[in-house]
């Protein structure tokens, strides 16, 4: 009984806590375009390593075909800032913590040119120089994060217009 009883207790905690699974499919097989991401700030590179990310993680995620050509969805960003704190340094003078902070906005547009969804990202990442872990390791991590989280909040989305549909 006290095993049943704890067993119910922790699966309602588990499906209360928020989390929810990706549905396969979502996208329907949409065509999307996803050109290099734009990069105003002084490191050369991040739009690169974003943009492949990005296309990664969509590929993975949603049941979407990547096309220039006339696409349904067109999904842009740009790195509005990426920039390195100051490091904290020891007694002796030796870094012990920095940190590095990415700054991106986005957009998906459908066909028409409107705005579908959109957002915009923040995030800021401590390294450890101590560690042999420097500011360009903690730029590539935000922007990998980054992407997932563009990408998460695109199935969100498709999945709320899939469901007005049905519903």
């Amino acid at each position: 009984m006290i095993r049943a009883a704890l067993f119910l207790w922790i699966a309602a905690t588990i499906s209360s806590c928020g989390y929810k699974l990706l549905e396969p499919g979502v996208g329907a097989g949409a065509t999307i375009s996803v050109p290099p991401s734009e990069n105003p700030t002084r490191w050369r590179g991040a739009e690169v390593s974003f943009t492949s990310a990005l296309r990664k993680d969509l590929q993975r995620l949603l049941h979407l075909r990547f096309s220039s050509e006339n696409p349904d969805y067109i999904l842009r960003s740009s790195i509005q800032e990426i920039r390195r704190g100051a490091p904290v340094r020891s007694k002796i003078g030796g870094a012990i913590v920095g940190t590095a902070t990415v700054v991106l906005t986005w957009t998906l547009e459908n066909s028409h040119g409107e705005t579908f969804s959109g957002g915009s990202l923040e995030q800021t990442l401590e390294y450890l120089p101590s560690e042999d872990e420097d500011e360009k390791q903690a730029i590539e991590e935000i922007l990998d994060w980054m992407a997932e989280s563009v990408v998460i909040k695109v199935h969100a989305d498709f999945t709320s217009v899939a469901n007005d549909k049905n519903g």
